[in-house]
This record gives C-alpha cells, sequence and structure tokens, in this order.
C-alpha cells in the first residue's frame, strides 16, 4: 500500500486546486501551502497552463503550456513562499516551447491581459525571478521497462526549454502510486489506492523526483544540525552538480 518512494521519511501533505486553475486561485492556494510550511520546506506546483503561443487554448495535446509563474499572481504567490525560505519545485510545462522566445516577453492583450505595469517576463530571469526550480522531462535511461526513449538525459520532445530551466527529471517511465486509463498499469487492486503504473510521464512525472533529491538534501543537512539550505542555494547546488543534458538525433542538448 505505497511505494518507498526516494525520501520515504519524508513529511507530506497538500493543497489542492479545486477551485479552478486559473491564476486568481492557484496564486490563493499557493499562498495557503506557503503559509503551512516554514524554512527549508519544499513545495511542488503540479500545473501547467495555456500560454499566449496558441492563445491560451485548453489543447489536449498540452503545446503551448507553459509554467504557472509567468503569470503576475502566481509569479507574486511563488515569490512570497521563496521568501519564507520556502523551496518552491515548478514543472516547465508539457508544451513544446522554448521559454527565452520573444513571444513570452509581452504583456498580452484583452482578455488575457494586461498585466500590471510592474510585470516583466521571469522566464527572462533579470530583472524579475520568481526564485523557483524549474524542470524539463528528459528521457531515463535505454530499455527501462523495456523502452526506448532517446539518449539518457535527453530532452524529450514535448518539453518545455530554456536558459530558465535549472535540471530535469524523467518525462517517462516513473514508477509511482495511481493508475493510468491506457493499459500501463502496474497493477490494479481492490480501489484506487490499490493501483500502481510504471508510465507516469511529463514534467509532472519529472518534478516530483527533483523534490525527492531536495528532500534527501534538505535531511542530510537537518541531521548534521544545521540550518536548511535556502531556495537559491539549493537552485545553485544542482545546476552545478547535476548531470549534463545529453543530446539526440532530433532533440539537440542546446
Amino acid at each position: 500500500f505505497g511505494i518507498t518512494g526516494i525520501a520515504p521519511e519524508a513529511n507530506i501533505s497538500a493543497v489542492s486546486f479545486d477551485e479552478g486553475w486559473d491564476t486568481e486561485h492557484t496564486a490563493k492556494k499557493i499562498m495557503t501551502a506557503a503559509n503551512k510550511l516554514g524554512a527549508g520546506d519544499i513545495m511542488l506546483l503540479e500545473i501547467h497552463r495555456p500560454g499566449p503561443r496558441y492563445n491560451f487554448e485548453l489543447r489536449d495535446d498540452q503545446k503551448g503550456f507553459i509554467g504557472i509563474e509567468w503569470w503576475p499572481d502566481d509569479l507574486r504567490a511563488i515569490q512570497y513562499a521563496v521568501s519564507k525560505g520556502i523551496i518552491v519545485v515548478e514543472p516547465a510545462g508539457n508544451g513544446e516551447q522554448n521559454l527565452d522566445d520573444n513571444i513570452y516577453d509581452l504583456n498580452p492583450e484583452p482578455p488575457y491581459g494586461p498585466f500590471p505595469s510592474w510585470w516583466q517576463n521571469p522566464f527572462r530571469r533579470n530583472l524579475i525571478d520568481s526564485g523557483a526550480i524549474l524542470v524539463g522531462a528528459g528521457a531515463p535511461p535505454p530499455g527501462t521497462h523495456g523502452r526506448n526513449h532517446g539518449p539518457d538525459r535527453s530532452r524529450l520532445n514535448f518539453s518545455n526549454f530554456g536558459s530558465a530551466l535549472d535540471v530535469q527529471g524523467w518525462g517517462e517511465e516513473v514508477t509511482t502510486t495511481g493508475g493510468k486509463p491506457d493499459g500501463y498499469d502496474l497493477f490494479r487492486g481492490d480501489g484506487v489506492n490499490q493501483w500502481y503504473t510504471d508510465y507516469f510521464s511529463g514534467t509532472s512525472s519529472a518534478s516530483p523526483i527533483v523534490v525527492g533529491v531536495i528532500a534527501c538534501i534538505q535531511g542530510i543537512v537537518r541531521a548534521k544540525n544545521k540550518n536548511p539550505f535556502s531556495p537559491l542555494k539549493i537552485r545553485e547546488i544542482l545546476r552545478n552538480t547535476g548531470s549534463p543534458q545529453q543530446g539526440s538525433s532530433h532533440m539537440p542538448a542546446t
């Protein structure tokens, strides 16, 4: 009933985006979560949202979806959490987007904007930085579960990319609790609490892997009776010590 997980002794809880995925509601829920956490704790945002590439269209293929820090309300909420010393881990999104593209510098027109005058594209990380760790999706080692998605740590085609991304995790073949309706269940027992899959995917599977890594790092620090690392220090550690991304024939490392 459960799986061991990456950091099995972590204390976990959740705040649901049950009121909707619009920026007003998600920002409030991020604030709610931040007020329950303290310095050194970790917040995972399991969400992305349709961006301006396809005029904010809610598409089944998720093309054009981006990380939610691009919206001012969510940006401010994330910055609030980071200011408390909370490490915020954010999926970059499954939209096949280059987040360095100039389209993300543009303040949107009504009805999706305009954003406040102070807003600037946080993906640039120059004048405005959310402080979050932005996660892309990479390929697991070839042969994992008998499947091949390209060279280990090569970018998966659906993953957003760009200079703002800090790290990647597996975007395919992730084993976890829960089931999927497409036949990739490991086990489907008596009720959903006994469902398992080895096919969790997307930047939504990559990001919790990174959360598990951070939880282990913070656990080591706390076990030594030292103060937990700050959000920016954790981001620096991940960027400086992670294994380099590899290229493939259709997804260059650049």
